[in-house]
């Protein structure tokens, strides 16, 4: 069985246009209100139907307009929450008045630091949810839901490419925003200070190797263009074109 090329899967990812699962109409504060208590009764009753029950009658909201909005059910209820946390996020960071004179890969780190402080509350239920989301059945989902928060990530930190740099920064992003997530959930260190210097470190080893790839590039062209120096100094254009005729 042939596996799909990366590339393929990216592209099928950021060009999925699949119309949204339900119609129904909705109080967006009321949802989210919903999200939270649900996260903060998973950390008790795991993510069930108890504690779906219960997440819907504090947030005062009825059953079945949840499982319109959420048709997959917990799974779909897990990504909600995440997309909750990213507009947390963009919240917090157009807030912060210092954070457009900031270095790119300090506004990389700064998000997401940010996002796991919204996210500490929640950690026991988010350990829960990322077991249940490692099932194969669920990759397509994660896949899309890490995308979108890499995309947010870099809109926020003013990346304005249109080039195939669109594709491989949120590429990158996304394998740094899956290791630190898995690290910071063992983290038990004061304020996630060890989470901060892995992340940082994940930032660093990244740009070396964006340095490392430009730096080969410069280098093949350099070589390139001179061979074919050498090549028009043997051969000149004139007797290329006598060769032809």
């Amino acid at each position: 069985m042939r596996t799909k090329k990366p590339y393929k899967i990216i592209w099928q990812i950021m060009t999925d246009t699949s119309p949204p699962t339900s119609q129904a109409t909705f109080d967006r504060n009321q949802i989210d209100a919903f999200l939270v208590q649900l996260a903060r009764n998973a950390a008790f009753d795991g993510w069930s139907e108890k504690s779906v029950s219960e997440a819907c009658h504090m947030a005062g909201i009825e059953p079945l307009l949840i499982t319109e909005l959420f048709p997959a059910g917990i799974p779909d209820m897990i990504l909600g929450f995440s997309d909750w946390a990213d507009r947390q996020m963009t919240i917090q960071i157009k807030d912060d008045t210092a954070f457009a004179t900031k270095k790119i890969r300090e506004k990389i780190s700064q998000l997401i630091m940010v996002r796991f402080t919204i996210l500490a509350p929640y950690k026991a239920s988010l350990s829960a949810a990322s077991k249940k989301m490692s099932h194969p059945r669920h990759a397509r989902r994660v896949q899309r839901a890490v995308w979108r928060t890499a995309d947010q990530m870099w809109y926020l930190a003013g990346d304005q490419s249109t080039d195939f740099n669109f594709y491989t920064k949120r590429t990158l992003l996304c394998s740094i925003l899956v290791a630190s997530g898995v690290f910071w959930l063992r983290d038990t260190s004061p304020t996630a200070k060890k989470t901060q210097d892995f992340v940082n470190q994940r930032i660093a080893h990244i740009l070396r190797w964006g340095k490392l790839v430009g730096g080969c590039k410069a280098r093949c062209g350099t070589l390139s263009q001179r061979v074919k120096q050498g090549f028009d100094a043997f051969f000149p254009a004139k007797w290329r074109r006598d060769f032809r005729s």
